[in-house]
């Protein structure tokens, strides 16, 4: 009976050991691990004492991991998990369970490494990036969602009148998550040639709905889509006619204030983008110099300008800049993701 005892007393211990080892182990091969957060509470709104707040670690839906903060703030929370990628959220709430918005820094592997994560009841962030194409009956914004706010984002999309709209209005959904999505309203009611109509995007979460700024669409809007385009660095760069010769300072006056097609973020494009404008579109004419913004060296009144090379049949910036005094053409730009 003794020594039947002892065995059974090895072999406890064997499992406690190899329980142990798991927890405390980091993602492995299988896709189990170990989730943990280490950080400290810096601020609360209002004057909830920091001993009385509960930090959890949720799914959102079910908290995981949760313990009382220590009278000074600091905290250590951990969880492990068969499906490792799986969302994780830090939260704060008061000794009554109510959501309370603070600041935490939160340390974990690195994949789970969020840093200041937002608290209590936070909606999504959404953009309402651009217009990015419309004929007389339709139109198409792009859009981002930058941020989930504190639960998942379960849908997003652009919603759209004759006035600022909500999603009582005309509402299309394009999916869910975060990230950069463009979404097409195609009606049969639609008459831009007639109506002004305004777009902007929107993301739903468990705690509210988001809305980005919204977009302006007009005939107007036409004239501006028939304008050169060029992609160039991850942009679209709309390309302005030709503003005609004038000195540097000018130049770059009658751009940063012009106001043109709807939009006021014109500007005169440095030497790397007008060269390529020259090469991938057919906006600037040869035999003409075009001021850009780049200044030339540590010569605050000399600047770069652009010219087509005859010799070797290719745009190009110039050797050296030239005199700001010098009277050179002016094609602005601005650009969109």
């Amino acid at each position: 009976m003794k020594t039947k005892f002892s065995w059974l007393g090895i072999v406890a211990v064997c499992i406690i050991l190899c329980v142990s080892s798991f927890l405390i182990g980091c993602e492995n091969n299988s896709g189990e691990g170990r989730i943990t957060y280490k950080g400290r509470v810096v601020s609360l709104t209002g004057n909830q004492p920091i001993a009385d707040v509960t930090v959890s670690i949720t799914n959102g839906t079910i908290v995981k991991a949760s313990m009382v903060t220590q009278a000074d703030g600091l905290f250590s929370l951990s969880v492990i998990t068969i499906e490792i990628n799986e969302t994780y959220y830090l939260k704060l709430t008061d000794k009554n369970g109510v959501s309370k918005k603070g600041q935490l820094r939160a340390f974990g592997l690195a994949e789970y490494d969020y840093g200041d994560i937002p608290f209590g009841e936070v909606v999504p962030t959404v953009e309402t990036t651009a217009l990015t194409a419309m004929n007389e009956t339709s139109f198409t914004c792009k859009c981002n969602v930058t941020s989930q706010g504190n639960a998942r984002v379960t849908e997003r999309g652009l919603c759209w009148g004759t006035n600022v709209p909500t999603i009582e209005d005309n509402v299309v959904p394009c999916g869910s998550g975060t990230g950069e999505y463009s979404c097409t309203v195609e009606n049969a009611g639609i008459n831009i040639n007639t109506t002004t109509y305004y777009a902007r995007a929107y993301a739903k979460n468990d705690y509210g709905i988001a809305y980005g700024e919204p977009i302006e669409i007009n005939s107007s809007m036409f004239a501006y889509f028939s304008l050169p385009t060029m992609q160039y660095a991850g942009y679209t760069y709309h390309i302005h006619p030709d503003l005609g010769a004038m000195q540097w300072e000018q130049a770059n006056n009658a751009c940063q204030n012009l106001v043109a097609y709807g939009f006021s973020d014109w500007y005169l494009p440095n030497k790397e983008e007008l060269v390529n404008i020259g090469v991938m579109s057919s906006a600037l004419q040869i035999g003409k110099f075009y001021w850009t913004s780049t200044t030339w060296g540590d010569y605050s009144n000399r600047h770069y300008y652009v010219i087509y090379n005859n010799d070797y049949n290719y745009w190009k910036e110039s050797e050296r800049g030239t005199n700001d005094s010098d009277v050179l053409d002016v094609v602005p730009v601005r650009k969109d993701r």
